[in-house]
């Protein structure tokens, strides 16, 4: 077991050979923390070749030693392809990901993220889990004494890094997180070791693979089996852990025709969208108020919403605990009546609530932004969801032509540069022909039909509600014929449903 330490110790410096020039390398002795170090490395290295092409599809790979071993070869054998980045260090066990991986992923979208942890999670600590253990831990290097042949490690107060009920939980956070930065995401199952037989991490390892296999499954993760790979080539093993230039190859085509079978698999993301100003249940006329004991008009905005059976729903008008709304929360009760999640963004203080926008949707957003404007009677705001595959903004636009015209300009600055589809809704509250469409045109496509009139419900004479999307999206985004709905009934406008997909 003497072996053990000096294997680890070797795969050490063997692993700093790998990362890149500008990158702290492990062996530096970095002064400070390891964590502090770990974000120090958060350096993204491209692809060799052709410069990066915003038509080719984006890979992310993530993982550890062996990963920095194959990742060069991927990048060859996909050299125009696809453009391949990586962080310039070694990713670690799975509780660094917790940690970093946010970093790591940043904020744009991969087509495809291949990540693979699981050698590190089986290491041996003894002390506190301070991030490298056993490679920078003194309690541990300095107190090791002579190990009798078959002995096991763990028999001198050694403990595994990861359990496997924590690796199987840590897997859980990490996938789900990835899921929603990648079209696909793919994982690697954990290489075995040679020359540890008695040891047994050998036999662990295959039993946490059984773990990542049955949670990638049930998360509609792929799978590369760099197991059964490296298996069949353990004679290119050169230290019982990291491999040959020509084992590494082997590993980096299994890891090439995993990606490529990602990306033939990505669908087109489809995603119905809908706007819909439901004046704060208080119907098509009369004053702007429920009454007492009651739900006033909301029943029927929720049934037009369940007809429709949208993805996302902007809902303009809608009160928040008012005295003028019975004090209900309309945005959970429409929640709660079409069985979607409720985001609600205030844009005015009022009569004991608040009264503002909102954002029903099947898929809870991953960030919410507000961004007020200047209106005539009131503050106006611009709404921003973000979600897995797009953002989604919602706003009211003032009745001043002059307001309105301002409004255009702080959506275009806020709208502008996202690395996913933007879909921008709402009641603008300005006639197609007027200088505020104009000026969304410059960044906008219309995906609605402004022929169409919206408004008033009963006897539609004009359009001022709307559905677009962002001029960079614009080209890869297909678009159904738009529809849309009176129901004077439940509201004084009309909503307008359509279907989107991107390439």
């Amino acid at each position: 077991m003497r072996n053990e330490v000096v294997f680890i110790c070797a795969a050490f410096a063997a692993m700093s050979v790998a990362v890149v020039s500008g990158c702290a390398t492990p062996d530096a002795k970095p002064d400070a923390s390891r964590e502090d170090w770990l974000l120090q490395t958060n350096l993204l290295e491209r692809s060799a070749g052709p410069a990066a092409c915003a038509e080719r599809p984006r890979v992310l790979i993530l993982g550890d030693s062996i990963s920095l071993g194959y990742t060069p070869l991927v990048k060859e054998k996909l050299v125009g392809v696809a453009d391949v980045s990586r962080p310039a260090c070694n990713c670690g066990p799975s509780e660094f990901y917790l940690k970093n991986m946010r970093d790591w992923v940043g904020t744009n979208r991969w087509n495809v993220i291949h990540v693979n942890f699981g050698i590190w999670d089986n290491h041996y600590l003894k002390g506190p889990s301070d991030g490298m253990g056993l490679f920078w831990g003194k309690e541990i290097t300095n107190a090791l004494p002579p190990i009798a042949k078959g002995t096991a490690i763990r028999d001198l107060g050694f403990r595994i890094r990861t359990p496997i009920d924590d690796y199987e939980k840590n897997l859980r956070t990490v996938l789900g997180f990835l899921n929603t930065r990648a079209d696909r995401v793919v994982f690697g199952l954990t290489t075995p070791l040679k020359g540890w037989e008695k040891d047994d991490r050998c036999g662990r390892i295959r039993v946490y693979n059984e773990v990542a296999e049955k949670v990638c499954r049930e998360l509609n993760v792929g799978v590369t089996d760099l197991y059964a790979v490296a298996e069949r080539n353990l004679d290119k093993q050169t230290d019982g852990c990291h491999f040959s230039t020509a084992g590494y190859d082997k590993l980096a085509d299994a890891v090439v025709a995993s990606v490529r079978q990602a990306l033939e698999r990505t669908p087109a993301r489809k995603l119905r969208l809908m706007t819909f100003n439901v004046r704060m249940g208080a119907g098509a006329e009369g004053p702007f108020e429920v009454p007492a004991g009651t739900l006033g008009h909301l029943p029927q905005c929720a049934e037009v919403i369940r007809r429709v059976a949208p993805d996302v729903v902007c809902i303009q008008e809608i009160d928040r605990k008012t005295d003028r709304a019975a004090g209900l929360d309309e945005p959970e009760e429409l929640a709660r009546l079409t069985g979607l999640h409720a985001t609600f963004a205030p844009k005015l203080k009022l009569s004991g609530g608040e009264y503002g926008l909102a954002i029903l949707s099947k898929e809870k957003p991953l960030s919410v932004e507000t961004v007020y404007m200047p209106g005539s009677a009131h503050t106006r705001c611009l709404m921003i969801c973000e979600f897995r595959d797009c953002f989604v903004a919602n706003t009211h636009f003032p009745l001043k032509d002059e307001l309105c015209e301002n409004a255009a300009k702080i959506v275009r600055a806020c709208l502008a540069g996202k690395s996913k589809p933007v879909y921008f809704m709402g009641d603008l509250n300005s006639k197609p022909t007027s200088a505020t469409i104009r000026a969304l045109g410059e960044s906008f496509k219309t995906l609605s039909d402004v022929s169409a009139f919206t408004f008033p419900a009963k006897q539609p004479d004009r359009t001022i509600d709307y559905v677009m999307v962002d001029a960079a999206h614009a080209p890869d985004c297909a678009a159904s014929a738009p529809v849309v709905v009176a129901a004077p009934e439940a509201t004084d406008h009309c909503a307008i449903w359509l279907d989107v997909s991107v390439r």
